[in-house]
């Protein structure tokens, strides 16, 4: 009966309508992404391009997803992150339209490719900090690490799903048909998002104005600026996040294809299993994230779970030599460690900020994390290109290692007593 309570807690979130519309939105949303990151690589090396071109667009995404990043920041807090999301995925429709037209054009262009996908980055930079602020303006504080957990949960989902499909529709039909499938998941995003109604600073309830008052210790608001002054452990999170993003994409989007395309000799559908096997995991660890909400260890146990993922990324390449089916196990593993520690660093970051510096303090977070992207891109396939996948594996993993040891030495990041 117990058992029965618990589970039904972690799907409590769910009774709020507009939580329900923005998880199904965003769920067939990174269905759809999953799409698009299974076909890019294939779009590339099938046109006689290698390592370090895919390195270029990761490069070229992360420049403007950079920029964009500035833009939502700004207007989150002014316009709401509802009409930013929607925006961003109005012209994210209209984009993947045109990168399916190139795919499907018999003069493949590498120029016109940068350019969308520069314009992709861009507003999906646009779209984070909207993203990011969406769940704590229409959920209450006490079910923000369940809500969080639900998001990751339904992503997982979309990604255990997606991979697979994708990898299926490519091998046995057309690169262009995964794009026009990512076209459409941003037109079912924007719909239920004109749903969605996020409620306003000055309507929040007695309780969350008070519990605010006393997480900031003063009843005016605060500056940005001071904010982050006075709050280390946003700091030093932000900072540890930057760390992980300057390995992570060029390991996910260049290394990792790289390594199974190229090394393995796998095809899209075989591709696309490895993938999901990382989904699968990091289901699961989003999953038991819901029941840590009352943990007083769950930041520390969060941090460990990084450096974890830091030694089995190590492994890949050794576990990936002696049988490619070893590897699937193994990235199960890494994606419980990934998704539980996703789950309870995003909702320690948030549920010290004011509603009212939600979005302003995410961009920051956004900006933190993705202002790495585009040298992660361009090194990953430098490396990839020069010395081989093998390496970038064991530079990632030692990365994130001393990433995630850097939130054990500093005490304020994982004492989590006065938001309990």
């Amino acid at each position: 009966m117990n058992k029965d309570k618990k589970f039904l807690s972690v799907l409590e979130p769910l009774k709020f309508g507009d939580y329900r519309l923005l998880v199904i939105g965003q769920m067939i949303s990174t269905l759809g992404d999953s799409f698009y990151l299974m076909a890019l690589p294939w779009l590339i090396f099938n046109n006689n391009r290698d390592a370090s071109s895919l390195g270029y667009i990761s490069m070229f995404f992360g420049i403007t997803s950079i920029l964009g990043i500035v833009i939502g920041g700004l207007f989150t807090d002014k316009f709401g992150p509802c009409k930013l999301m929607i925006i961003s995925d109005v012209s994210r429709t209209i984009l993947l339209g045109l990168m399916t037209l190139v795919g499907a054009s018999g003069n493949f262009s590498f120029a016109a490719l940068c350019i969308i996908v520069s314009f992709l980055g861009l507003f999906t930079g646009v779209f984070r900090p909207a993203y990011f602020s969406i769940t704590p303006n229409i959920l209450p504080a006490e079910n923000l690490q369940g809500g969080n957990a639900l998001n990751q949960i339904s992503m997982q989902i979309a990604g255990f799903i997606g991979p697979s499909l994708a990898g299926f529709i490519i091998n046995y039909f057309t690169i262009v048909g995964a794009l026009t499938f990512d076209s459409f998941s941003f037109v079912i995003s924007f719909i239920a998002l004109a749903f969605v109604r996020v409620k306003e600073d000055n309507k929040t309830t007695k309780k969350e104005e008070n519990k605010s008052i006393k997480q900031h210790k003063e009843e005016k608001r605060q500056s940005l600026w001071n904010f982050l002054c006075l709050t280390r452990y946003v700091l030093v999170l932000f900072f540890i996040f930057a760390c992980v993003n300057l390995v992570w994409t060029g390991l996910m989007e260049v290394a990792l294809p790289t390594y199974i395309i190229k090394v393995l000799k796998l095809n899209a559908k075989d591709n696309g299993f490895i993938i999901t096997a990382s989904s699968i995991g990091a289901l699961v660890g989003a999953f038991f994230s819901s029941y840590m909400s009352k943990n007083k260890n769950r930041v520390l146990i969060a941090l460990v779970l990084g450096i974890l993922q830091g030694i089995l990324i190590v492994l890949i390449p050794i576990l990936g030599d002696i049988y490619w089916g070893i590897l699937l196990a193994h990235l199960v593993l890494f994606g419980i460690c990934n998704g539980l520690a996703n789950v309870v660093l995003i909702t320690r970051v948030q549920q010290g900020i004011p509603i009212y510096l939600m979005g302003k303090v995410m961009s920051v977070m956004q900006f933190a994390m993705l202002s790495m992207v585009p040298l992660s891109g361009i090194l990953a396939g430098f490396i990839c290109k020069v010395f081989g996948p093998e390496l970038m594996f064991f530079l990632s993993g030692f990365g994130l290692i001393a990433s995630f040891s850097l939130g054990i030495v500093v005490p304020s990041v994982y004492k989590v007593s006065d938001l309990d």
